[in-house]
């Protein structure tokens, strides 16, 4: 077996990005003559400031292409894409010769109607971050008892470097529970050596069902934060970043600071911005995150809910999620609801490296809030979703599957569930199982019996 190419191969960044619409996407269905399909992308598009699309826009106006032909907003639309530049004078000059007088009465209102809305200035004023340099680090929160991750020896021999992190809750004593892989870099590479050593920590007892985030690092003894390995994975992403690839300036958001130097000048909320501006929605609700807590850039709620509302319009799962939480907060149940059962539709049906993790904390959210109203078989889907072999030391997993059989009528299969959920805290040396847990247990045990 070659370990070198097992290695290499692990360093490929795969990585499920979801866009509702992107150019590449959108010129596709033009030149395959699907043009309702395209123009609505390519609409799409153009209300983010997309300058290609907006141009596009005008020229299928200008043909009668998957939409009504109107010379007015032909013009309309190819003097809003040109506005930076001044490149399409002449064609211009050609539609506007073409436009009787009356209809030329019509354009300058036109314009104003779509320059008011989606000008460069009112792109900026309604979804460009103000960069700062302001960048959050992980808050960890520190082991009590703590053994290091083994380095795996091929990654040290080949002198790669990377990190991983990881979310959890944590049980009474204070052992990690339901520990899943947030993100990774590179893929994989990481994960099966941070995933054995913090199953085994302690941290500080609490009472709270908090997740955690904890952020493994992987360096080298004498390599420096300046002189971390490449990876020309990263270099190529790089510049089809700069090419305007749309999932590229997402990846380049995510992973491009790793590497650079600490003095490189290099703003992820600027990418996911541009990414965002394309059509990719996890930078659209990436971004979003960012202007809700001042990450890399200031704060601004109305742009963060002016992009969680685009990206969840285009069924983005997280986003979804995210209004439903926000509603729950503000008391709007029934608001929160609708959204949340959305999120749940969504998340079955788009599959994403966020799939697992989305669906564990809307279950979480489902039980925790005491939402009624939800069919226990969606959730027992989104259980699925989850799946055993993505979370270690599950406790609250095999609980929640317990809840949901219970509630199909499934006693023994609710029984077997939590039993596993005991065992699992016991194995883990909790000596305090929580009181709820086994007075449930001996009600179940009372019931199949």
């Amino acid at each position: 077996m070659n370990t070198k190419k097992i290695f290499i191969g692990l360093l490929i960044l795969l990585f499920s990005v979801s866009a509702s619409a992107t150019f590449k996407k959108a010129t596709k269905l033009y030149d395959k003559q699907k043009f309702e399909q395209a123009f609505n992308m390519f609409y799409d598009l153009a209300q983010l400031g997309h300058k290609g699309s907006q141009f596009n826009i005008g020229v299928m106006y200008l043909d009668g292409a998957g939409v009504k032909q109107d010379l007015v907003k032909a013009y309309s639309w190819i003097k809003l894409s040109d506005e930076s530049d001044n490149k399409e004078q002449e064609l211009m000059a050609e539609i506007r010769s073409k436009i009787s007088d009356a209809e030329l009465r019509e354009i300058d209102d036109y314009y104003a109607h779509i320059y008011e809305k989606f000008s460069n200035e009112a792109i900026k004023q309604a979804y460009a971050p103000e960069i700062k340099d302001n960048e959050k680090k992980v808050s960890s929160p520190k082991p009590i008892e703590q053994k290091e991750a083994r380095y795996p020896a091929g990654a040290q021999v080949r002198g790669y470097t990377g990190w991983v992190k990881v979310s959890f809750s944590l049980s009474t004593s204070g052992y990690p529970i339901d520990i899943m892989v947030e993100d990774s870099f590179p893929r994989e590479m990481f994960v099966k050596a941070s995933l054995r050593a913090v199953k085994k920590w302690r941290f500080e007892p609490t009472s709270n069902q908090k997740r955690y985030l904890y952020k493994m690092d992987f360096r080298l003894d004498g390599l420096g934060e300046n002189n971390r390995r490449e990876y020309n994975e990263l270099k190529n992403i790089r510049d089809e970043a700069m090419d305007g690839e749309p999932s590229s300036q997402y990846l380049h958001a995510r992973y491009g600071n790793y590497n650079l130097a600490k003095n490189d000048n290099f703003s992820p909320a600027s990418w996911y911005y541009e990414a965002a501006r394309n059509g990719v929605l996890n930078a659209q609700y990436e971004l979003a995150e960012r202007l809700f807590e001042g990450n890399g850039c200031e704060v601004d709620t109305d742009k963060a809910f002016n992009w969680l509302k685009s990206s969840a319009e285009g069924d983005f799962p997280l986003s979804q999620f995210k209004l439903a939480k926000l509603a729950y907060q503000n008391k709007e149940k029934e608001k929160a609801l609708v959204w949340l059962k959305k999120a749940l539709r969504s998340n079955s049906s788009i599959k994403s490296i966020d799939t697992e993790k989305t669906a564990f904390e809307l279950v979480s959210f489902i039980y925790s809030n005491n939402i009624k109203s939800i069919q226990p078989e969606l959730i027992l889907e989104q259980l699925d979703l989850v799946g055993e072999d993505n979370i270690k030391n599950p406790v609250r997993l095999y609980l929640y599957y317990a809840n949901v059989h219970e509630s199909l009528g499934n006693t023994e299969e609710a029984l077997d569930y939590l039993e596993q959920a005991v065992e699992s805290l016991e194995d883990l040396g909790e000596e305090r199982i929580p009181q709820e847990m086994l007075e449930k247990l001996t009600r179940l045990e009372g019931i199949v019996t």
